[in-house]
């Protein structure tokens, strides 16, 4: 049995199972609190997103390709909606882009939880 105890800091032998259990709590403990932050910021990330600016919560959740690309057909969209011709084309790629930067965010959110 005494290959089984292992000993700690205090001095005193422990049952190596003992042990286990707490760094795999510990452990559980540190990965429910990433998957806290993780969450709060893609939340913040789908609000930015759907109420002010497609592209740039991307960037806040760490998809820079596609927060940068958005961000682009933003501009883009915004530019071909000064001209009378453009508006046929601006309003639906902004519209699209807008529901773009939603799905972007709500994938992120399904794969935390």
């Amino acid at each position: 049995m005494e290959h089984l105890k292992v000993k700690y800091k205090g001095g005193d032998f422990m049952p190596k199972k003992k042990i286990k259990k707490r760094v795999v709590k510990k452990t559980i403990q540190e990965i429910k609190q990433v998957k806290s932050k993780r969450l709060t910021w893609a939340i913040v990330g789908l609000v930015i997103n759907a109420a002010f600016l497609p592209g740039l919560g991307s960037l806040i959740i760490g998809k820079t390709k596609t927060g940068l690309l958005q961000l682009l057909l933003v501009i883009l969209g915004v530019v071909l909606c000064l001209t009378i011709v453009g508006i046929v084309i601006g309003i639906p790629l902004l519209v699209g882009t807008w529901v773009w930067g939603i799905v972007t965010c709500v994938k992120v959110i399904q794969n935390i939880i």
